[in-house]
């Protein structure tokens, strides 16, 4: 899905259709989109935080801690929304805080 950054979508638009990715469980594909918009709007905290959670549902969990510790770094505040420790993070994390 990289063609969709040389043909000039719109970071948002990246972003939330992998947003989208994520919540139907097409999660190579939204892990694509999402690293994306990360990468173009590194201080959108959304983003990153449903790029923690595609990596934590495909089993990485150490990708999904660094980026959760880059949502808590930019939004010091979501400690309160941060997954226990003894699992890794989830798309549901992500749900739930980011409705």
């Amino acid at each position: 899905m990289t063609s969709c950054a040389a043909v000039g979508y719109p970071t948002s638009a990246l972003g939330w259709l992998g947003v989208a990715y994520c919540t139907l469980g097409r999660l190579t594909e939204a892990l694509a989109l999402l690293r994306e918009a990360a990468v173009r709007s590194p201080k959108r905290a959304m983003f990153q935080y449903w790029l923690a959670a595609a990596h934590g549902q495909l089993g990485d969990a150490e990708a999904a801690q660094t980026q959760a510790r880059a949502v808590l770094a930019l939004q010091p505040l979501s400690r309160s929304l941060a997954p226990p420790a003894t699992r890794s993070f989830q798309v549901s994390d992500a749900r739930r805080s980011f409705p």
